[in-house]
C-alpha cells in the first residue's frame, strides 16, 4: 500500500497543474485526497514565490534605474555650474582688460526699411444693441429713466407674479424678422408687476410683449417709444406708492384703433388689456395705467 501511495505521489508531482486542479477528489482514498491537497498547496506556493521574485526583481531594476537617473542629473547640474562659472570669469576678464571702460557687447541694430510704415490696426465693427427676437422683453436699460420719476424703486428681472399687477399699452414700431414688413402700433401689450422689498423699496418689472407680422406670422423686431414707456411705468408705480391719484375723463366718442388679437403675444397669454372685450374703450386703448 505504501508503494502504491508513493507511486501516486510521484504521479501527482509529474502531473500538469491544470490537470491536478481538475481531479475529482471524491474518487480517491482519504490518504490520496490528502496527498492531492498537499500537492495543490505546494504548487500554489511555488507560483506565489515565483511572482514575488519577479516583482522584487522589477522593483530592484526600477530602483536602480531611478538612482542612475538621479546621479546623471546631479552630474549634469554640477557640469552646468562649472561652465557658468568659467563663462562668468571669462567675461569679467574681458571687462577688466578693456581700458576704455566701454562694453564690448552690443545688440545688433534693427534693420531700417525705407518708407516703413507702422502697421494699421483694423477697427472693430460697431455692434448694434439689438435684442434677440422673443415673445416678450424686459428693458432694464430704461430703469434709470424711471428712477428719475419715482424714488425708492428697484428693477427686478422677473416675470413671476408679485404682490401687485397691472396692464397697459405702449407705443412702438416693428419690422418683420422674416419678410421685412413694417408697422406702427399704439397697442403694445405690457404687464407691470410690483414686488414688496424688505428695505421698504418697491420692486417692479415691466414685461413688454411682441407682435407678429400680418403677412407671414413671424415675430417682429420691436422698437419701443421710450418716453411712453417711462411715463406709463412711472405713473403706475406712483399710484402703487400712493403718491399719485389719477382722475379718469373718458371721451365717449373715442374709437380705439384696430387690434389683431391673433398677432399679439400679450393676447396669447391673456396679458393684453385690448384682448378683453368686456373692458371700456378707454381701458382697451390705454390699459390700466391711468
Amino acid at each position: 500500500m505504501a508503494d502504491a501511495n508513493e507511486q501516486f505521489g510521484a504521479a501527482l508531482r509529474r502531473m500538469d497543474r491544470h490537470d491536478l486542479n481538475r481531479l475529482t477528489i471524491h474518487a480517491y482514498t482519504r490518504v490520496q485526497r490528502r496527498m492531492i491537497d498537499e500537492e495543490r498547496v505546494r504548487r500554489r506556493r511555488a507560483v506565489e514565490e515565483e511572482v514575488a521574485e519577479e516583482a522584487a526583481g522589477a522593483i530592484s531594476f526600477t530602483t536602480a534605474a531611478l538612482l542612475d537617473l538621479i546621479n546623471t542629473m546631479a552630474i549634469l547640474r554640477m557640469n552646468r555650474g562649472r561652465d557658468g562659472n568659467s563663462t562668468t570669469n571669462q567675461i569679467e576678464g574681458n571687462f577688466s582688460g578693456n581700458n576704455s571702460g566701454e562694453n564690448q557687447f552690443s545688440e545688433p541694430a534693427a534693420p531700417v526699411t525705407p518708407n516703413a510704415q507702422p502697421p494699421v490696426k483694423k477697427k472693430k465693427p460697431c455692434k448694434k444693441n439689438k435684442k434677440a427676437i422673443k415673445k416678450s422683453y424686459l428693458f432694464p436699460e430704461y430703469h434709470h429713466l424711471v428712477a428719475e420719476e419715482v424714488e425708492d424703486i428697484v428693477f427686478k428681472s422677473s416675470t413671476a407674479d408679485g404682490t401687485r399687477y397691472d396692464e397697459t399699452n405702449l407705443v412702438g414700431s416693428l419690422r418683420c424678422s422674416s419678410c421685412g414688413n413694417r408697422w406702427t402700433t399704439g397697442i403694445v401689450a405690457t404687464a407691470i408687476r410690483g414686488y414688496e422689498q424688505q428695505n421698504g423699496q418697491l420692486g417692479y418689472s415691466a414685461e413688454v410683449f411682441n407682435q407678429r407680422c400680418a403677412k407671414c406670422d413671424s415675430l417682429g423686431h420691436l422698437t419701443l417709444d421710450v418716453d411712453t414707456y417711462v411715463e406709463r411705468v412711472a405713473r403706475r408705480l406712483l399710484i402703487w406708492k400712493g403718491e399719485f391719484s389719477p382722475k379718469r375723463q373718458i371721451d365717449r366718442k373715442f374709437t380705439p384703433p384696430q387690434h389683431r388679437t391673433d398677432l399679439c403675444e400679450g393676447c396669447a397669454v391673456d396679458r393684453c388689456p385690448k384682448g378683453r372685450p368686456a373692458r371700456s374703450a378707454f381701458d382697451s386703448h390705454f390699459g390700466l395705467y391711468n
